[in-house]
C-alpha cells in the first residue's frame, strides 16, 4: 500500500476554523513520512467562500465546491481522494501533530481493518450550556476509541477508511432528510455489518472546538435533529432494534390524554396533569441522580440536562408518527452489552424517577376529584 493518505473536510461558513484546521494539518503533515492531500468542500457564498479558498491556497489543500448536504460533500471527497486510507475531520477541529502517522500505521499493524476511530477532545472555553451536555450521553462517542479496541460505530469527526471498503458499501447515503446527522452512525454501522472492523487508536487524537457547542439554540436544533435521525437509522438497521420501557414522552401523551379527559369536567385539572407530570418529571429525575449515582452537579444544571435529553426522545416520537409507524415509541437501539451495563444506573434513575411522577400525579388527581 502506497504511503499516503487523503484528508477530507466539509464546511460551509467558518473561515477561521478552516484556517486553524489547515494550520494544524499542516503540522501533521509535516511530521508524516509519506504523501499527503487535503480536500475542503464548502458549500459558502461570496467573500466567506473566497476567504476560504485562499485559505486552501495558502495551504496546498485542495478546494472543491458542494451542494449544503454534508454526506454529499464527503462523498464528493473520497470520489476525489487518489490514497487508499482516507481521513475525515470536522472543520471545527485541530489535528494533532501526529494524527496523520496514527491513523496510517493502524492499517501497517492491523492490515485486515476497514477503518480506524480516533479520539476527539474537546477544547475551548466551557459556557453553561457546555457544563449541562457533559452530563448527558450526547458526547459519549468522541471518546469511544480511547476505551475500546473495536468500535461497532464511530462519529466521522476523526475518522479513517480505505476507500475500497467506502466503495464497497456504497459511500455516506444521500436520501435522508436534513443535511447532516446520523449519517456517521449510519456509515459505520453498515461497515461493521458487512464485517469490516473499526479498529479504536487512542492515540489519534483531535482537538473539537467548543464555539460550535456553546450555543443554546444550536445545541437544542442539533438535539432535536439527532433524535428525529435515530428514526432513520433504525429503519436502516432494524436487526439493532430492541424492546424498552416507555420513555418520557410516552408517558406525556398518556398524561395529555389523561389531562384532556379532565378537561370536559375541570379545564384547571386537565391543564394541570400533563404539566405537573412534567415539571416533576424533570425535578425528580434530578433529585434522584444525587441520591443513586452520587451527582455533585448544580440541581438546576441536571434538570437541564434531562430536558435536554427529553428534546431528543421527543424527536424520535415525533418522527415515528410523522412517517406513521411506531419502531421508536416502544423499541431503542442497542449496539452491545458494554451500552447496556454502562446505562444501567441511568436507567435506575429512570424508573424511579418515573414512578415518583406517577405517584405524584395520582395525589394531585385524587385530591382534585
Amino acid at each position: 500500500m502506497k504511503k499516503g493518505i487523503s484528508v477530507i473536510t466539509p464546511t460551509e461558513g467558518r473561515p477561521h476554523l478552516v484556517k486553524r484546521l489547515l494550520f494544524s494539518l499542516q503540522k501533521a503533515r509535516e511530521n508524516f513520512q509519506g504523501e499527503v492531500e487535503i480536500i475542503i468542500i464548502d458549500s459558502s457564498e461570496g467573500p466567506v467562500a473566497e476567504e476560504i479558498q485562499k485559505t486552501c491556497l495558502a495551504h496546498n489543500a485542495l478546494y472543491l465546491r458542494g451542494t449544503k448536504s454534508v454526506r454529499e460533500k464527503r462523498n464528493l471527497g473520497i470520489k476525489q481522494a487518489k490514497f487508499e486510507i482516507i481521513l475525515c475531520i470536522d472543520s471545527d477541529c485541530e489535528a494533532d501533530k501526529d494524527l496523520l502517522n496514527q491513523h496510517f500505521s493502524t492499517y501497517e499493524r492491523y492490515p485486515f481493518v476497514g477503518g480506524c476511530a480516533g479520539v476527539t477532545l474537546f477544547r475551548g472555553e466551557r459556557s453553561w450550556v457546555w457544563k449541562i451536555l457533559e452530563l448527558t450521553p450526547f458526547l459519549d462517542s468522541f471518546s469511544f476509541a480511547a476505551k475500546y479496541p473495536y468500535l461497532m460505530w464511530a462519529p466521522c469527526s476523526n475518522f479513517s477508511f480505505k476507500k475500497s471498503v467506502i466503495k464497497d458499501i456504497g459511500g455516506f447515503r444521500t436520501d435522508w432528510p436534513f443535511n447532516l446527522g446520523g449519517d456517521d452512525l449510519d456509515l459505520t454501522l453498515r461497515m461493521t455489518e458487512k464485517g469490516f472492523l473499526i479498529k479504536g487508536n487512542k492515540d489519534a487524537i483531535v482537538f473539537h472546538t467548543t464555539e460550535t457547542w456553546n450555543k443554546l439554540g444550536a445545541v437544542v436544533e442539533r438535539i432535536w435533529r439527532w433524535g428525529r435521525m435515530s428514526f432513520h437509522v433504525a429503519q436502516a438497521h432494524p436487526r439493532l432494534l430492541y424492546h424498552d420501557i416507555p420513555r418520557f414522552p410516552i408517558v406525556f401523551i398518556f398524561m395529555v390524554v389523561i389531562g384532556l379527559l379532565f378537561s370536559l369536567k375541570q379545564f384547571f385539572t386537565g391543564l394541570a396533569i400533563p404539566t405537573i407530570g412534567l415539571l416533576s418529571f424533570w425535578v425528580f429525575y434530578a433529585v434522584v441522580s444525587r441520591v443513586l449515582r452520587n451527582s455533585s452537579s448544580p440541581l438546576l444544571y441536571v434538570i437541564i440536562s434531562r430536558i435536554f435529553i427529553t428534546i431528543y426522545e421527543f424527536g424520535q416520537v415525533y418522527e415515528s408518527i410523522k412517517h406513521k409507524s411506531v419502531i421508536m415509541l416502544f423499541k431503542r437501539l442497542t449496539f452491545s452489552e458494554d451500552e447496556i451495563i454502562n446505562e444501567w444506573g441511568s436507567e435506575i434513575t429512570y424508573t424511579w424517577t418515573l414512578i415518583l411522577t406517577m405517584v405524584t400525579l395520582l395525589v394531585f388527581i385524587a385530591y382534585m376529584v
